[in-house]
């Protein structure tokens, strides 16, 4: 029997199974349940004590029951005698609330760290954690916190599904806080990038324009971001690319936050591909980080 444990939710089944695979640990689904009034039911379904154990949660739409189910798991596997405890949430929520932009605003992804503490998570590893102003998740959660990317894995996408692309292709980054991401991806396919400025109107209404010229030799373009929910931010960055008359275009993120409006914009694109890693589950969830994971927590167990 494995000293190591990897549980999930049933939206994190399919990464967490993957996962549980490439670490040779045993894997079961928590048992949860709602009761009529709203509460919810949490039991292990096997004996934990002395093991390490490794939640991966998969926060997706009902994002606060999401949240308590996690803090119950992970007070229960303390309170059953695991040995350790490895909290995987491969998309942080509220962490785009890390500094008050109005007066009065709560400090979101702030309180979110503190409950991960109370309830015992020995560490806490996340993909491409969205932070505005805060640059370093470890100012937040502390040491405890590995914050992994997903850009290697979609790298690796485009290399084994668009060999064709060489030296023909720019990445662009849709804004400034998306200079890490193009710039890595850039960086592992041998390529230049740019990085758009964004101006933010509404939840939906966004205006991109070019920071510095686009290279000549450009002929086709990847988009890559953290995160798409709404699409717009996609969906002004293709417009302007199109009039720079660059009209192949593929578009990747490592978060599908996605409304079902957003897939369908995405969608209605005209793109010559668009995929998303499996951090949450969608149609378009086809880049597999489960290796990128693994190797964390192998570092942690």
């Amino acid at each position: 029997m494995s000293s190591l444990v990897v549980l999930s939710n049933e939206k994190g089944f399919n990464l967490a199974r993957r996962t549980a695979y490439l670490l040779n640990a045993e894997f079961a689904v928590v048992e949860q349940k709602t009761f009529p009034d709203g509460e919810l039911y949490i039991r292990i379904p096997l004996d934990v004590r002395g093991k390490t154990v490794v939640p991966v949660w998969s926060i997706k739409e009902e994002i606060n029951n999401d949240l308590i189910s996690l803090m119950l798991v992970l007070d229960t596997l303390w309170d059953l005698g695991a040995k350790k405890v490895i909290s995987v949430v491969p998309y942080m929520p509220y962490a785009r609330q890390d500094s008050r932009f109005k007066d009065g605003e709560a400090l979101s992804i702030v309180t979110i760290a503190k409950l991960l503490r109370a309830v015992h998570s020995d560490y806490v590893v996340t993909v491409d954690m969205h932070l505005h102003r805060i640059g370093d998740p470890r100012f937040v959660f502390g040491e405890k916190i590995i914050n992994v990317s997903g850009v290697d894995a979609i790298a690796d996408y485009i290399k084994n599904r668009h060999p064709q692309l060489g030296g023909k292709a720019i990445v662009v980054g849709p804004d400034e806080e998306s200079e890490q991401w193009a710039s890595r991806l850039g960086m592992l396919l041998g390529l230049k990038w740019v990085v758009l400025e964004k101006e933010r109107y509404s939840a939906e209404e966004v205006e991109v324009k070019l920071r510095e010229s686009m290279p000549r030799e450009a002929e086709k373009a990847i988009i890559i971001d953290d995160i798409i929910s709404t699409g717009g931010t996609i969906e002004s960055t293709v417009n302007l690319i199109r009039k720079l008359g660059l009209n192949e275009i593929y578009v990747y993120c490592t978060h599908p936050v996605l409304s079902a409006s957003g897939l369908y914009k995405i969608a209605s694109l005209g793109l010559a591909d668009y995929a998303c890693t499996n951090t949450l589950p969608s149609p378009i969830s086809t880049i597999d980080v489960s290796g990128v994971l693994a190797s964390s927590i192998k570092n942690l167990a």
